[in-house]
């Protein structure tokens, strides 16, 4: 489907079935005449939603899905930033990685806008939305009156009117203030647990606010222990912000190189500690001190024809009568 023409251009011609080809090249024309991205993701979306609702119960094959996995792609690419171009052949552009060199800035913003598709993406599922509803409106009665997640969130208005006054005070007297006006804790986030003062599932509450980041909430697998951080300060102890602790990546390059879990890694590292020789000299009279007596010297050996280092002397391997 896909072949590297230059560096950014790249083919996109899927192995369709005639008629769903008929489709897909009436879709890719269209899309090349939009200046906009945007145009482009409404016309794929479009498309995808015809071919989902519109075709007979007979037509539910192997091609149809297909076309909806290659369009669904295609859309991912088009969210990220590719752009589309048709001559002969349809083709996807990469971005230009230089693009946002001196304007950092401006690469955030790129990176945001993309994220925040997938949030939006994400709140669209039912299942997530059914959630949220239910932590915002599932009130508890504590015994003194009916409590939801909202309540662990703290007023603004309230938090500012309490911190105002602290910014014209010298700085002695902001920190000594501070710890009575804020009080963190961490508590630590597990599912089946309650918050005392709420009634809620702690992990539930976790969950809840992570739904507020910028990046989309997913599972990872391995073992996770997730934190609260709370102000005991307020009532209900409010979430000041959340962690959580996480197994490790499967596969990161730059670490399983520096520790040397990679074959090629292990390889190189044995090479140069061959090439290094290392040892320790005694250090010159005026240097020496009580503590220090020698220092390390570490030298490339020099290897000879026969992978002996220079100067070393061969040894006797002849049998003794």
């Amino acid at each position: 489907m896909a072949l590297n023409i230059n560096e950014r251009e790249v083919l996109y011609t899927p192995d369709l079935s005639p008629k769903f080809t008929r489709r897909f090249d009436a879709l890719t024309d269209e899309l090349v005449e939009y200046p906009k991205s945007l145009d482009r993701e409404v016309a794929i979306k479009d498309e995808i939603k015809t071919v989902e609702q519109n075709l007979s119960g007979e037509e539910l094959s192997e091609d149809r899905v297909r076309y909806l996995g290659i369009l669904e792609v295609l859309l991912d690419l088009i969210e990220i930033g590719f752009e589309v171009r048709k001559n002969a052949e349809f083709k996807v552009v990469r971005p230009d990685l230089d693009r946002y060199k001196d304007d950092p800035e401006e690469y955030k913003e790129h990176e945001r806008a993309i994220l925040q598709k997938e949030r939006i993406t994400q709140f669209n599922e039912q299942s997530v939305r059914d959630f949220i509803r239910k932590m915002e409106g599932d009130y508890r009665t504590n015994g003194t009156g009916y409590v939801s997640v909202k309540n662990l969130i703290t007023d603004g208005e309230d938090l500012y009117r309490s911190l105002a006054p602290l910014q014209d005070k010298p700085r002695e007297e902001i920190v000594k203030e501070l710890e009575t006006e804020i009080q963190p804790y961490v508590q630590v986030a597990e599912k089946g647990e309650k918050c005392e003062l709420t009634g809620l599932d702690l992990m539930n509450i976790w969950r809840y606010f992570r739904y507020t980041w910028l990046t989309p909430y997913n599972t990872v697998p391995g073992r996770n222990i997730n934190f609260l951080i709370r102000d005991a300060s307020r009532e209900y102890h409010p979430v000041m912000g959340i962690a959580s602790l996480a197994s490790s990546m499967m596969n990161l390059s730059v670490r399983d190189e520096q520790i040397g879990w990679k074959i090629d890694a292990l390889e190189d590292r044995l090479e140069r500690k061959n090439r290094m020789h290392i040892y320790e000299e005694q250090l010159p009279k005026e240097e020496r001190s009580h503590e220090n007596q020698t220092r390390e010297v570490k030298k490339d050996r020099m290897v000879g024809n026969r992978g002996r280092m220079a100067g070393a002397r061969r040894p006797n391997l002849r049998r003794r009568a």
